[in-house]
């Protein structure tokens, strides 16, 4: 089978489609297709990652582009580009900046095929016959440059697996960014980011002007930490970092530099459901929630905001916090 007759095969069934597509749906310009799936894809992506108003997409292989409009608006302010697979592959490591993500949704071989996929047009149009082995695809990201790969399948059905491709180009975005006090025109943007990373948003509106924000020189915000203070104590709650952020000590210094806002020797709790390893290591120390002080217990994380699960922690506020 030749290259030619492959590619009128794809086309053929990739246009039938989307003419169903059309008449089922309307043009693609009209209300409400965005958060549609045309058929083409492999997942809705949009369900499937973490993603956090600031961050800049770059949609491979975006096809009509329905993905990449519904991933815009998560990422808003910043924007999403959507562009064709085979183009950019290549350099794909390079498109990314230092730290960035790489997320992808895709059918994977978890052995050798049978040999007719490889030689059969309709098992190419329908992404069997060009579906990488998992070792194809692993090799693939390594030599493009790429690390922190990891294949997580699913629904598997003769070999072959639904599959989440994640990869993050190594080094870090740089540690260039300024603390600044929250302002009420903050509070849309503080709460997209909370409920992007699962955090409960209670009690945020009220206690805004004791949250402190991490931003790059051009006003992205990267980092989120909040304070609520009680009479003699303290809450420090929604602590987030953007992930190409993570792992440079952003959310250490944005602690400190809450904890460095209150008078020495204040007590300050806080709820956590997976992070207590991380919080251990800035301080605080697992207690009872009967050793939490009232006024505290009464705050909307403590009265249902955060699960019953949670752990309770505390540290005492002091001058070098988390040194």
């Amino acid at each position: 089978m030749g290259s030619k007759e492959l590619e009128q095969s794809i086309l053929a069934r990739y246009d039938a489609m989307a003419r169903r597509y059309a008449q089922a749906h309307g043009h693609v310009g009209s209300a409400g297709c965005a958060g549609d799936a045309s058929g083409l894809g492999c997942a809705r992506l949009a369900d499937l990652i973490e993603l956090f108003p600031g961050e800049t997409v770059l949609d491979v292989g975006s096809g009509p582009g329905l993905e990449t409009i519904a991933l815009a608006r998560r990422v808003a302010p910043a924007p999403g580009f959507g562009l064709d697979k085979e183009r950019v592959m290549r350099e794909i490591c390079r498109a990314l900046r230092p730290g960035g993500r790489l997320v992808i949704a895709d059918l994977v071989w978890l052995s050798r095929p049978p040999s007719w996929v490889r030689s059969a047009p309709e098992a190419w149009a329908c992404c069997i016959g060009g579906a990488l082995e998992a070792t194809e695809y692993l090799g693939l990201l390594e030599r493009a440059g790429l690390g922190s790969i990891k294949l997580r399948t699913s629904d598997c059905a003769a070999g072959l697996a639904s599959t989440l491709v994640t990869a993050r180009k190594p080094g870090a975005p740089g540690l260039d960014f300024q603390v600044r006090e929250a302002q009420p025109e903050d509070i849309d943007l503080v709460l997209r980011i909370l409920d992007a990373a699962r955090l409960p948003t209670a009690g945020v509106a009220e206690h805004l002007p004791s949250f402190l924000l991490a931003c790059t020189p051009d006003g992205n915000v990267v980092g989120v930490v909040g304070l609520e203070r009680y009479h003699s104590s303290a809450l420090l709650r929604s602590l987030v970092v953007l992930p190409s952020w993570r792992n440079q000590g952003l959310g250490r210094c944005l602690v400190a530099s809450q904890l460095a806002r209150l008078t020495p020797g204040t007590p300050v709790y806080l709820l956590t459901t997976g992070a207590e390893a991380y919080f251990r290591s800035l301080g605080f120390e697992a207690i009872p929630r009967d050793q939490v002080c009232p006024e505290v217990k009464a705050s909307a994380e403590f009265q249902g905001a955060c699960p019953a699960s949670a752990v309770a922690m505390r540290s005492i506020a002091h001058r070098n916090p988390g040194k």
